[in-house]
């Protein structure tokens, strides 16, 4: 993967393709841990609600890991070290 121009991030995908597919995969996923992860951040820790959040999201996240492995896509480790390598980080792109 090359980059397009001198300056900006280091290319994360091998094509517009699989960066749509991505984006969309990530999009779904995301909508689908949003609630046990709130639940979990914001319960009191030591609490019910607290240990079912981070089952929920673990095993919702195994699920996803396992769909990624069968379906032959990389480790999201190796994404993961590419965005924070490159410095990307989510709240740097907020808007305060």
């Amino acid at each position: 993967m090359v980059r397009k121009h001198k300056q900006g991030r280091k290319p994360v995908y091998c094509s517009a393709k699989c960066r749509k597919e991505m984006a969309a995969r990530n999009l779904n996923r995301g909508k689908a841990l949003i609630t046990a992860a709130l639940g979990w951040y914001s319960a009191p820790r030591g609490s019910e609600t607290y240990r079912e959040a981070f089952r929920e999201m673990n095993a919702i996240l195994q699920r996803f890991r396992e769909q990624d492995r069968n379906a032959g896509r990389p480790s999201p480790e190796i994404a993961a070290a590419k965005a924070l390598e490159d410095g990307f980080r989510y709240l740097d792109r907020c808007k305060a």
